[in-house]
């Protein structure tokens, strides 16, 4: 059958259309990750009903299949409407399983284009994600997931990996214990075969957020999702809990420009900001928020008083929007996770469907796009341009916020491009997906070597010439280069070579830009590292010499250095110093007591050189 899809998709298609990166696409592998509860009731309440939805711009035809079992089921998708493919559970759920292989990736295959969404679905506990195509996968992720909260089995973070093609072996530096014996900052390796998915649930009170996920051969991708069992927003003083899971994003597309839409309905959601690389500054509004540093994050609320806001990070971040639970039936219902994606990822059409089930009986989306490209928007075929408002923190762009209706299937469209994500809920259920991306990949390597693997930067002698190469899935129309020493360039190819003449510390940034089908100029994103000249590396890793803890902690903060003559900062998440002092080799407490509770940034200084910077939270 495989064979039969493939040469159907090549005579209508062509072969260069084929592997366009898009969350629109032909071929798909992802899993069902554990949902809530262990219920060993018979009724209704107590049936898990995993299932796809499947739409397409056009009529077509396709296969969802387990390979490893032999189980499999064709469908045929109507133009503009869903095909819904409930998924056996026994095909791909496992549970309470942890630390281990299970064969349970499930494979999509269609001869046209299309969009899946795939919902998990459990009586009171719901959630749905937008699944990337195969092409759109990456082998390097940074995870976010939200704060675990309980000692049951069913309270716990999540993490999968699936892989697409067969020896893919994949390296795990996590942030958390797991429940069955990794620990963090530990690294280990797995390798899979095709279709083969590797579980982890973590450890009581722990989560997943600011793991990283990294293939070993870089020209193999893997599929990550990640979440919660059940989700408490923002703790569980909040009765109401749901399942929240989404499929990461490959690093490489990881943006720094966001427009952060408040959920219609509720009265306050939480924003988490994960860095992948630091310093990382969050602007919000133009408002410095904090500093964090790499696989770090920072937590802000929007209410229903600002419906719209502007963030920017100074390096590539991932961004998770987290709706408040409630159970107030008449307000809003359990709290839902998505992931918000950067501007530059916009699309020019998504087709999407709502869901209605026990208990989410309310659908909207959001949308944004630029303030120029607004007159464009329209729902089906309806304009909706009169809908949108200025985003208060950047009136370059525009949003709306607009109900659905139940079980609905729906096509956005505009040429300028947009993003959107949708969201239903009601009394104890909630989900939330992002209904289209671009899945814009934009890599640097320095002499070879790619950025991702040198968070810390590169060396390089003076008057050394380094060579620059920018790889991207798009076409790529012009490259602005700043060497970070007063000097820049704009060129039309990826490569790029510069030296420096005198020592010290440089910001190399790169902006790109891709055109669009009327060919304007678009940003495309942005690719930066650090070029440390003519400057010798310390002798010994700071990062194995400086330990903040306990962490979450309390009343006091524990520093134990391997330094001399060293200083401590420490930050709130408005940035502002709370606290600094001298500390010296051995253990320091620091008496937090009178801290609110919250997050805090850390920098150790040492020999007048920034030496560490991680974050502390006090509960």
């Amino acid at each position: 059958m495989k064979n039969k899809l493939q040469l159907t998709l090549l005579l209508l298609m062509g072969a260069t259309q084929l592997f366009a990166q898009n969350t629109v696409g032909t071929d798909f592998w992802f899993t069902i990750m554990p949902n809530a509860e262990d219920f060993t009731g018979t009724g209704s309440y107590y049936v898990r009903a995993p299932e796809l939805r499947v739409t397409g711009e056009r009529s077509c035809s396709g296969m969802v299949s387990n390979p490893h079992t032999g189980w499999s089921e064709t469908f045929e998708v109507a133009e503009g409407q869903a095909a819904i493919i409930p998924i056996p559970v026994e095909q791909s759920y496992a549970l309470d399983s942890s630390d281990c292989i299970l064969e349970t990736g499930i494979h999509v295959e269609t001869t046209d284009s299309v969009s899946v969404f795939v919902g998990n679905y459990t009586k009171a506990s719901f959630d749905v994600y937008c699944a990337l195509p195969t092409p759109s996968l990456g082998s390097d992720y940074l995870v976010q997931t939200y704060d675990a909260i309980g000692n049951d089995d069913d309270i716990r973070a999540l993490l999968s990996v699936i892989a697409v093609e067969d020896n893919t072996t994949v390296d795990f530096l996590l942030s958390c214990d797991t429940k069955h014996g990794h620990f963090a900052n530990n690294p280990f390796s797995v390798t899979l075969q095709e279709g083969e998915c590797y579980q982890l649930q973590a450890a009581n009170n722990q989560c997943f957020n600011g793991s990283r996920v990294s293939v070993r051969d870089r020209k193999q991708n893997v599929a990550v999702l990640a979440g919660n069992r059940y989700l408490y927003v923002p703790n569980d003083s909040i009765t109401c809990a749901d399942q929240g899971e989404e499929q990461m994003m490959p690093a490489s597309t990881l943006g720094r420009r966001f427009v952060i839409v408040q959920t219609r309905g509720r009265v306050t959601d939480y924003v988490r900001v994960t860095a992948l690389k630091g310093p990382c500054e969050i602007r919000k509004d133009g408002v410095l928020l904090g500093v964090v540093g790499a696989n770090q994050y920072l937590d802000f609320c929007i209410t229903s008083n600002e419906q719209a806001s502007f963030l920017e990070t100074s390096e590539p971040a991932i961004v998770g929007l987290y709706s408040m639970g409630s159970s107030n039936e008449g307000n809003s219902g359990d709290p839902s996770m998505v992931i918000t994606n950067p501007l530059e990822q916009q699309v020019e059409s998504a087709t999407f469907c709502t869901f209605r089930t026990t208990f989410s009986r309310h659908h909207f989306v959001n949308i944004v796009t630029e303030t120029d490209k607004v007159s464009g928007m329209m729902l089906d075929t309806v304009d909706i341009s009169s809908e949108f408002s200025l985003v208060p923190g950047n009136p370059e762009y525009s949003y709306a916020r607009i109900q659905l209706e139940d079980d609905g299937t729906y096509r956005l469209s505009n040429d300028g491009g947009f993003l959107a994500q949708v969201y239903g809920y009601g009394y104890a259920e909630a989900y939330s997906f992002w209904a289209g991306s671009s899945v814009l990949t934009s890599e640097l390597s320095v002499n070879n070597e790619p950025e991702l693997e040198h968070p810390e930067g590169f060396e390089a002698d003076i008057d050394e010439t380094l060579s620059f190469r920018l790889q991207t899935n798009y076409d790529l129309s012009e490259a602005h280069w700043d060497f970070g020493d007063g000097q820049t360039a704009t060129a039309t190819g990826h490569a790029m070579q510069h030296s420096y003449g005198v020592g010290g510390n440089y910001r190399l940034s790169c902006d790109l830009y891709r055109q669009n089908q009327f060919g304007q100029q678009v940003f495309a994103g942005r690719v930066s590292t650090i070029i440390h000249v003519g400057t010798a590396g310390l002798d010994e890793p700071f990062a194995e010499m400086i330990c903040f803890y306990p962490n979450p902690g309390k009343d006091v903060l524990n520093i134990r250095i391997a330094l001399q003559n060293a200083r401590v900062e420490v930050y709130d998440v408005m940035g502002r110093l709370v606290h600094e002092q001298e500390i010296t080799e051995g253990v320091t407490a620091i008496d937090a007591e009178a801290w609110p509770s919250g997050v805090y940034v850390w920098k150790v200084i040492a020999d007048g050189k920034e030496a560490e910077m991680g974050k502390w939270i006090k509960q």
